[in-house]
């Protein structure tokens, strides 16, 4: 059985205010809606690396195609690609735990 996290926009932006503050000595303000906010565009950013599938082809051009009818990546030719997204009120990070220890 697992227990499933989510943690929403407020509470990520007031940890990593949290954590500037222990760690850097910086007191910091992410609250959109305050006059005070340090947030130079008013988002916050996530980055993230997402695979760009190349696909295996046949001398002829046709597309490679495995035992179930779907086209085989090319390892060795797909690539990392960096991409953004904006991280605003309307996101969370959901995760799920192993529930061992009876949460």
């Amino acid at each position: 059985m697992s227990v499933e996290v989510e943690v929403h926009y407020y509470e990520v932006v007031e940890a990593l205010e949290l954590y500037l503050k222990e760690n850097y000595k910086m007191d910091v303000d992410f609250d959109i809606y305050s006059e005070n906010c340090m947030l130079a565009d008013g988002v916050v950013e996530v980055a993230y690396h997402e695979l760009e599938p190349v696909y295996k082809k046949y001398k002829n051009g046709r597309v490679v195609k495995n035992e179930y009818g779907n086209p085989i990546i090319d390892r060795k030719k797909s690539k990392n690609v960096k991409k953004y997204i904006c991280f605003d009120e309307g996101a969370s990070f959901t995760f799920n735990i192993n529930n061992k220890s009876g949460y």
